[in-house]
C-alpha cells in the first residue's frame, strides 16, 4: 500500500501526506476528536560537574511556575541516576495544559522565560515531545 493510501486512527493521522496549504487549525478540526489536554514533556542530562543539588534548585524553580502561570495545570519533574548517552536523559519534566493555546501562553511567560536561562546552566542535551490528547 502506498504511503499515500495508508489509513490511520483519526489520533495518528500521517500528517506528511497533508496538501500545502493546510493550515494547522484546519487539520486539528480534521482529526475527528475534541482535545482534551496538551502536554509538553521535555528531556535533558545535567551539565558535566553539576550535582544533584543543582538538580533540586532547578526543580524547585520548575514546580514554582504551577503557582506562578494560571495556565499550568500540573508540573512533575524527576530524575534518575541512569548513565546519560545518545539514547537516555538523567531528568524529566512533564506539564499539562487545557489546550495549545495555554501551552503558549506558559512558553512566552516571562517567568517561565527566566526559569529556562536557569536550567541552560545545568542542563543539556534537551529533547521535547508534545502532545495533544483527545477524548
Amino acid at each position: 500500500m502506498e504511503k499515500s493510501q495508508k489509513k490511520y486512527p483519526n489520533h495518528l493521522r500521517d500528517l506528511s501526506t497533508t496538501p500545502k496549504g493546510y493550515a494547522r487549525d484546519d487539520i486539528k478540526k480534521n482529526k475527528g476528536g475534541i482535545i482534551d489536554m496538551f502536554i509538553h514533556t521535555v528531556l535533558w542530562n545535567l551539565q558535566e560537574g553539576k550535582t544533584i543539588e543543582d538538580y533540586k534548585k532547578i526543580e524547585g524553580l520548575l514546580l514554582e511556575l504551577k503557582g506562578l502561570i494560571a495556565e499550568l495545570k500540573e508540573a512533575k519533574v524527576g530524575y534518575s541516576e541512569v548513565t546519560p548517552n545518545e539514547n537516555t536523559r538523567q531528568i524529566c519534566l512533564v506539564t499539562y495544559f487545557d489546550n495549545e493555546d495555554d501551552y503558549i501562553v506558559y512558553r512566552d511567560h516571562p517567568e517561565h522565560v527566566r526559569v529556562k536561562e536557569e536550567i541552560g546552566k545545568v542542563f543539556k542535551d534537551r529533547v521535547v515531545a508534545d502532545v495533544e490528547v483527545e477524548k
